[in-house]
């Protein structure tokens, strides 16, 4: 082959050579162009993407602080409708007994028990419309022999003694209805003697109010010349029995 044309097979060969390397070099170029472009891109919009979920986390916040504060208000104004109503119901407060038994002389008698039961308010809240009845078990028959006048606060005057066909009243009706309280209003006052009445001292108390209803069944007995509940006493409120409460002796 001559020398001419050896060459110049040589020089097409490194021509087409050096082209396809520059070829492959510009597509490069071009490829990591568009990749470069695509990521600027990405990251416009990832930056976009990042400033739009702050604010939805911003708007979110600021949702979540209000519906925290009208949560509170809605509590606080729950609160408010519940310390009212129980301003008006009474709540859950109950009333409280207070029997007071103390040794006295009385004419005709002698030395008797004269018994006084009060009710007494030690809740938080007033006790509307309260309406108190006390059986007297235990008292009337003794009551009848005395001439002092008993009323809700004590003993006044004089009056003849009942003659054997009357009877002494054994219910008595308070329509007391508020009871603010810390405050106390009587509902009974009684005497006792065993030698009259021949049955321990006893009453059955009843008392209703807005919120509820209680009946104290008092069984007593005297020792060391203190009235005390003999173990059998029983309470019964809103119509369920439970062990007696709410009561104090003195």
């Amino acid at each position: 082959m001559p020398l001419v044309d050896m060459l110049g097979k040589i020089n097409w060969s490194l021509f087409l050579s050096t082209l396809t390397g520059v070829l492959a070099i510009f597509a490069g170029i071009v490829a990591w162009s568009e990749k470069n472009k695509d990521d600027k891109k990405t990251i416009e919009f990832q930056r976009q993407t990042i400033e739009l979920q702050q604010k939805i986390n911003d708007i979110t916040n600021k949702n979540l602080e209000k519906a925290e504060e009208l949560s509170k208000q809605y509590k606080k104004n729950a609160q408010m409708q519940e310390e009212l109503n129980n301003y008006v119901t009474g709540g859950n407060t109950k009333p409280t007994i207070l029997i007071n038994c103390f040794k006295r002389p009385f004419e005709l008698i002698g030395d008797s028990y004269s018994i006084n039961v009060d009710l007494e308010n030690k809740g938080k809240y007033p006790l509307q419309n309260v309406i108190c009845t006390v059986n007297d078990v235990s008292c009337a028959a003794t009551q009848k022999h005395v001439r002092e006048i008993r009323t809700l606060g004590g003993w006044v005057g004089r009056r003849p003694p009942l003659k054997p066909e009357e009877q002494e009243e054994v219910e008595f009706n308070t329509n007391i209805g508020s009871v603010a309280p810390n405050s106390r209003f009587p509902i009974f006052t009684g005497v006792y003697n065993f030698q009259y009445s021949k049955i321990p001292p006893g009453f059955v108390i009843k008392v209703r109010w807005n919120n509820g209803d209680v009946i104290y069944y008092f069984h007593g007995k005297l020792l060391d010349d203190k009235l005390i509940d003999d173990g059998t006493s029983e309470m019964v409120f809103n119509g369920k029995k439970m062990n007696l409460a709410n009561i104090e002796i003195k």
